[in-house]
């Protein structure tokens, strides 16, 4: 059923969430699939949990996660936004890039 798939595309909301679905992602890669993700905001940022997570730790695991699934560097897209409550706000933004990006795309 995946080798149908010839074009995919993933959007996350942190860059942790590629994990829901890392698996099926990389079957799809290994299928020949050319999968993009693109995340919208990073994930475990300082205040957000307990530790001492650093911003670019956070988004080189991101980077380091996309490389080992096979997600391509011209196929993974960070927004940056800079915390969860500016996804809220920032709502029609996120859907014009979600609209804009498939119409460019076509997964």
């Amino acid at each position: 059923m995946l080798s149908s798939v010839k074009k995919a595309v993933f959007f996350a909301a942190h860059t942790d969430d590629e994990m829901v679905c890392a698996g099926t992602l990389h079957r799809l890669v290994k299928a020949g699939c050319e999968v993009h993700v693109v995340s919208f905001s990073q994930a475990a940022a300082k205040d957000d949990r307990i530790g001492e997570f650093i911003s670019n730790e956070v988004f080189s695991e991101w980077e380091q996660s996309m490389m080992l699934i096979g997600v391509s560097d011209l196929q993974r897209h960070h927004l940056g936004l800079r915390d969860s409550a500016s996804l809220h706000t920032r709502g029609q933004k996120i859907a014009d890039y979600t609209f804009s990006y498939c119409e460019r795309h076509r997964p």
